[in-house]
């Protein structure tokens, strides 16, 4: 198995493990509505963000064909509808 196929499937097993996670926030009233989530304000614009975001380096980099993009965009759809909010895309 060569480094391109470790690190797409690491990549896919994150996304599963993100993925089960949004599934399993209903059960937890006090983490699904955005409301509650737990904001820190930036402090040169005063915008609240949640604490918690995505970090895409290297887990989305799963090539260019249709079905490795469409489970990248269930990741963010599910992300936005949970109330998640940051993505960082920062390669370092």
């Amino acid at each position: 198995m060569d480094s391109v196929d470790k690190s797409r499937r690491a990549a896919l097993n994150t996304m599963g493990v993100f993925s089960a996670g949004m599934w399993l926030l209903p059960s937890f009233p006090f983490l699904s509505k955005e409301q509650n989530m737990i904001k820190r304000k930036i402090p040169s614009s005063g915008e609240l963000l949640p604490i918690v975001g995505l970090g895409t380096w290297q887990q989305f980099d799963v090539g260019l064909s249709e079905e490795e993009r469409r489970q990248l965009t269930e990741v963010l759809t599910l992300m936005i509808e949970k109330g998640g909010r940051l993505i960082d895309s920062s390669p370092m």
